[in-house]
């Protein structure tokens, strides 16, 4: 079985990393399980703090605007429907944001502003990789990928780095979430951040480099 969670220590506080798949519906089950094995006193998703007022929203079915979809993210339905029911928003971060709020259990985010991130896109991902980005697209999407929903989540992630940069900046996201878990587990209990599988091995690999 492929490992999920991890457990580590930073600055003697404990902080339990889960790495969900986000679309997938069943993938409830696993943010249920961590919950109620850890009994965190805080919960960090990978989302900015925009887009958890939005799933705030959403599960309290309040009027919002519906989301656009990219032919990416289609391709993502179509791909990782092959493994149960897809749902868009995240179920896993709806459930989460869910439980927290009922709970009375703080939500923090984890991943950068909006702002950071285009600042960032800007920096590494230049003009000329955009256009050959647009040249290959339509190919990449015509993909079949086959094996567990693990690793084909992973390969997803692989075919969705384009155009050329887009790999480093996934890198500088990675380093932020594993900044902001350290840093917000200073002066609360337990934290459960709940972060994307895709991003879980650098994201632990960060984590490591704290300890």
């Amino acid at each position: 079985m492929v490992e999920r969670e991890w457990l580590f220590n930073i600055n003697g506080r404990n902080v339990v990393i889960v790495a969900v798949i986000n679309g997938l519906k069943s993938e409830m089950a696993i943010v249920r399980e961590a919950v109620e094995k850890h009994h965190p006193d805080i919960i960090g998703i990978s989302a900015t703090e925009k887009q958890v007022e939005y799933l705030r929203k959403w599960n309290s079915s309040e009027e919002i605007d519906q989301p656009e979809y990219s032919d990416f993210d289609l391709l993502y339905v179509r791909e990782m429907s092959k493994f149960g029911e897809v749902v868009l928003p995240s179920p896993a971060q709806l459930f989460a944001v869910e439980v927290a709020d009922r709970a009375g259990i703080e939500i923090a985010a984890l991943e950068m502003s909006d702002g950071d991130y285009a600042e960032l896109y800007m920096k590494f991902v230049k003009p000329h990789s955009l256009f050959i980005d647009a040249i290959f697209r339509r190919r990449r999407l015509r993909k079949v990928f086959d094996g567990t929903a693990e690793e084909v989540v992973l390969k997803l992630d692989s075919a969705g780095r384009h155009p050329k940069g887009v790999e480093l900046l996934d890198s500088e996201r990675e380093r932020h979430i594993a900044a902001e878990i350290a840093r917000i587990s200073e002066g609360h209990g337990l934290l459960l951040a709940l972060i994307d599988y895709e991003r879980s091995a650098g994201i632990r690999k960060a984590m490591e480099n704290r300890q």
